[in-house]
């Protein structure tokens, strides 16, 4: 067992708070943090990716969707499928990234 307190965690090199919870060969789990007005643009990786709204709520985007996300809402997007999060000046979020790595 790995328990994983709340104030653990390295903060990732990008412009918004995200810190790395865990990270194995087979998981990683990123806290991340946006702000009012923060965007996190979009992007793609080589590997499923799941997102838990754990606080808040934030715009999940894809090329074609902007789907309003609320807490403990989930989010799963295949391998190499474009997303990215936005904060209205109304609005901030904290959501777990899970990404299975094999």
């Amino acid at each position: 067992m790995k328990y994983i307190k709340p104030d653990e965690g390295k903060q990732m090199p990008v412009t918004f708070s995200a810190k790395m919870k865990y990270s194995s060969l087979h998981i990683e789990i990123v806290e991340f943090h946006l702000k009012p007005g923060e965007k996190i643009e979009l992007h793609q990786m080589p590997m499923p990716v799941m997102f838990y709204i754990a606080d808040g709520e934030a715009w999940a985007l894809t090329e074609n969707t902007k789907t309003l996300a609320h807490e403990s809402d989930m989010f799963f997007y295949e391998p190499n499928e474009y997303r990215g999060w936005q904060c209205d000046e109304n609005q901030q979020v904290t959501l777990l990234v899970i990404k299975m790595l094999s």
